[in-house]
């Protein structure tokens, strides 16, 4: 107690601090000392500011050394977190090496209130407006972009993409080019239709969900890899075992890579179970995001569906978590605290006994090297559920169809293949992993590339004459006569992005109804259901698209799958290529031949021999896994070690660089020969928004060593560090750019 009678409470404020120093004591006013027990969401002032925080303990006495305390100034209505999810928020944050506020708050319920959303102004010229900022206020430019891509994005994420701060949004607002209103949302409507009976299963069905029940049955942690191939009826699988664990009066999570690419996942578990399913996500409003939270809190909605922050769904009985599509990358948060989704599921099966579900037809190597070893039990689905063949792929090389005279970005085969499923009235999609009509534009008399000048990439072409850059959303209108750098020559377009696909198509099938499926014809809410639900009702005889079409879509009327270029994937820079570029053309091949049809997939490359290409072909997982193990074992990569990354942000190159060397002396001195520590270097995309970027990699056999020592060179490093670098950690990253 305070000289004043009042109660002492322990707050972990949610801020970027080190390890230890991140919890603080203040004092509770009379009026809020019942409103408080641990795990309750505050407000507290720290350092002149207001932020929130998380009541961690209740405290007897002031701590030595203190004379006066701070109080509390606001009391959240949300639920607090229960005991169990404190000890969750504490592992996350020794897991991923964040602070325990940053990490309980990702856990905490939404606060419920109204978002302040912005949208451009609807009488003014917004392009010639952004080139305008470009000159003078970048970060306004920069911001007004984000907000024309995506009308209607609330506030945090609106900071967050564009990279600026509050003060920008205020002056773009009072220039009268952004306009900015209380989002209101209603609650998702949850049908009381009947549950369904669903489909009979199939042997391999059958056996998969009696393992499943066994594992409910025992009241213990398990973990259970569900390999199946494409159209094997997993999704079944799932419901099946939801309904089990319902009946043992147990609670359901399933997570979703992302919510809008699941939408028939979706309405499947509604169609099951009805009005009780709570639907998670971070897409969601937060008053419509709170109103599910609180049914979930209530247990009326036993089962919750999300992308991966529903791992943390109020449930009180945990008695199965499914994560469908594991090896999805869209389930590692690229935000502080940067978990993944998958290695929560697991603590919090632990936490109450539960089983965690994981399905792939291409599982993560990290979680089949872990089935193959026993850790894991493997249930194998080899065939479809209707008993259909998987379709028939047949590779073409482009290059020696470019021998031959080939012209544009189809193949005489390809070209023939669409021709024919069209005239039978079947269903085609075309797929290519690159938005845009050109993937860059180059002037044929200086040979330079037009760029983005707060990024380090490639302005990518936009018909009719807007040139943009996917990180920062930068665009200018297109140069139509001169080069930019030069003044003179002519500006050349290169390579093909979706929207070129998408006029091609359409001058070589003027009579075909075409669909485009990518993030400029699906950024407005509900469009990607628009345009798939249209695919399902057959009004669309050609789909083109990213890799969304590739994403767990079920349509029965597709017969034929074009990959137009499937060499994009593997010229990043990363040792996760390979196996990215056989899941994605695998996943893609599945979407053919699903309706009963016999199914058909055309797959053009530069380098068919290459084994992510030819094996992927062949829908062969179990060799390329192998293979792909085989080469990871000897270079030391994931599952066989663990890495952690360390980037360094700053405007000026040579002090970002400067910190970076720091960091790594620090790192040698404590490592030893436990822990290799790769660079500095600058990353792959050296510049983003106007920063430039450097990164550390730190590889090791011991998870615990390398986080230990991360920890302790960090903590150093961060209190010489100046404020003009930012460091960011991430422990086991997917992401290498």
């Amino acid at each position: 107690m305070t000289e004043r009678g009042e109660k002492v409470v322990q707050v972990a404020v949610a801020l970027p601090l080190p390890p230890g120093k991140e919890v603080f004591s203040y004092c509770l006013p009379p009026e809020l000392a019942e409103k408080v027990v641990p795990g309750a969401r505050v407000a507290v002032p720290f350092r002149g500011r207001l932020v929130a925080g998380v009541v961690v303990e209740l405290k007897e006495e002031i701590p030595e050394g203190v004379k006066e305390l701070k109080p509390v100034t606001r009391v959240e209505e949300a639920k607090p977190l229960p005991p169990k999810l404190l000890r969750l928020g504490e592992w996350l944050a020794e897991r991923y090496l964040c602070s325990l506020g940053e990490a309980l708050l990702a856990l905490t319920a939404p606060p419920g209130e109204k978002e302040e959303c912005y949208f451009p102004a609807e009488d003014r010229d917004l392009e010639e407006a952004i080139e305008v900022l470009s000159r003078r206020f970048p970060a306004q430019a920069r911001a007004l972009a984000v907000v024309v891509a995506f009308p209607g994005i609330d506030r945090l994420s609106l900071l967050r993409e564009a990279g600026v701060k509050a003060q920008t949004l205020d002056a773009l607002w009072r220039k009268g080019l952004i306009r900015k209103e209380k989002a209101s949302f209603k609650a998702l409507p949850f049908p009381s239709t009947p549950p369904e009976t669903g489909l009979s299963l199939t042997p391999a069905q059958a056996k998969a969900l009696s393992r499943v029940e066994e594992a409910l049955n025992r009241k213990t942690p398990a973990v259970l890899l569900l390999h199946g191939v494409t159209g094997s009826g997993k999704t079944e699988v799932y419901l099946r075992a939801a309904s089990l664990a319902l009946a043992q009066g147990r609670q359901v999570i399933v997570l979703v890579p992302e919510i809008v690419l699941a939408y028939q996942v979706v309405e499947q578990f509604r169609s099951r179970f009805g009005d009780r399913v709570a639907v998670l996500h971070s897409a969601l409003g937060e008053r419509e995001r709170g109103t599910s939270w609180q049914r979930v809190e209530r247990g009326e909605a036993p089962v919750v569906i999300g992308a991966r922050s529903a791992v943390f769904a109020p449930v009180s009985h945990l008695g199965l978590i499914v994560l469908d599509e594991e090896h999805e990358p869209a389930y590692k948060q690229e935000q502080v605290p940067r978990y993944h989704a998958r290695e929560v599921a697991l603590v919090r099966a632990a936490q109450d006994g539960a089983v965690v579900l994981l399905g792939s037809a291409t599982p993560s190597l990290e979680t089949y090297a872990r089935a193959l070893a026993g850790h894991y039990e493997l249930l194998k689905l080899p065939q479809r559920v209707d008993g259909s063949p998987l379709p028939r792929v047949r590779l073409v090389d482009l290059r020696e169809e470019h021998r031959r005279g080939m012209t544009g970005v189809f193949s005489h085969f390809l070209l023939e293949r669409v021709k024919e499923k069209l005239k039978r009235g079947e269903q085609v999609i075309l797929f290519l992993n690159r938005r845009g009509f050109a993937a860059f534009v180059l002037c044929r008399s200086c040979g330079r590339i037009l760029r983005c000048p707060y990024c380090d990439i490639a302005l990518t072409f936009y018909r009719p004459d807007l040139l943009l850059c996917h990180y920062c959303h930068y665009r200018i209108r297109r140069p139509q006569l001169s080069c930019p750098y030069c003044g003179k020559g002519e500006l050349e377009l290169y390579g093909a992005g979706t929207q070129r696909l998408e006029a091609e198509i359409k001058a070589l099938f003027p009579e075909a109804r075409i669909a485009r499926l990518d993030a400029e014809t699906t950024s407005r809410r509900g469009s990607h259901g628009t345009i798939l639900s249209a695919v399902a009702r057959r009004e669309v005889d050609i789909l083109v698209g990213t890799q969304m079409v590739a994403k767990g879509l079920n349509l029965p009327g597709v017969t034929l799958v074009g990959v137009v270029n499937a060499d994009i994937t593997l010229s990043l820079p990363d040792f996760r290529a390979a196996e990215r570029t056989f899941q994605l053309l695998y996943q893609v091949a599945g979407r053919a031949g699903r309706g009963g049809a016999p199914g058909e997939v055309v797959i053009q490359s530069y380098c068919p021999e290459h084994y992510a290409i030819y094996l992927s072909a062949r829908q062969d997982f179990s060799t390329f896994a192998r293979r792909e193990l085989a080469l990871r074992r000897r270079f030391e990569y994931p599952p066989f070690t663990h890495l952690a990354r360390v980037v360094f942000t700053g405007v000026a190159e040579n002090k970002v660089r400067e910190q970076a060397l720091r960091l790594r002396e620090l790192l040698l001195a404590e490592a030893g020969d436990e822990i290799a520590v790769l660079g500095p270097a600058p990353c792959p995309l050296g510049k983003l928004k106007g920063f430039w970027r450097w990164h550390i990699i730190l590889k090791g056999r011991k998870a615990k060593s390398l986080r230990e020592i991360l920890r302790k060179a960090m903590e150093q490093t961060r209190r010489k560090a100046g404020a003009e670098v930012k460091m960011v950690l991430d422990v086991d990253p997917l992401n290498m750019l």
